[in-house]
């Protein structure tokens, strides 16, 4: 039986399975290996083990990881569903994340979003680097 997963991320949580797709399907659309979006999954939180079982990526985290978009994808790993930072994303998708929770933050301004999600990114790349 595996440990339980570090639940400072918040990736897939609450789970959608829309927004979930297999190691195969997000190295597909990476153009990389499975290994490789395991490796992703754990060093920049776009995906997690469901249930303590196989890999699901969120298709939402890894466009924005792929887009180069830490903020977003900082404030994502860290829960927010709510911002126009992440918003933009699952759109893309058309997805709507309201469908898999029920909103329970206060709308802020996109200064204190992007202020927020710098700080998340600090906090993201600091929690990596001791990982390791």
């Amino acid at each position: 039986m595996r440990p339980p997963e570090d639940q400072v991320c918040r990736t897939l949580i609450p789970f959608d399975r829309r927004e979930a797709i297999s190691v195969k399907e997000a190295a597909g659309l990476a153009a990389t290996s499975g290994n490789t979006i395991r490796n992703w999954c754990i060093r920049h939180g776009i995906g997690r083990r469901v249930g303590g079982g196989v890999w699901r990526v969120s298709k939402v985290a890894l466009k924005m990881l792929l887009d180069g978009d830490m903020p977003a994808l900082a404030a994502y790993v860290y829960g927010d569903r709510s911002s126009e930072l992440v918003l933009l994303y699952f759109r893309h998708f058309n997805l709507n994340p309201q469908d898999a929770q029920s909103s329970h933050s206060s709308p802020k301004s996109q200064t204190e979003q992007k202020q927020q999600a710098s700080h998340r990114v600090v906090a993201l790349n600091r929690a990596t680097s001791n990982a390791g």
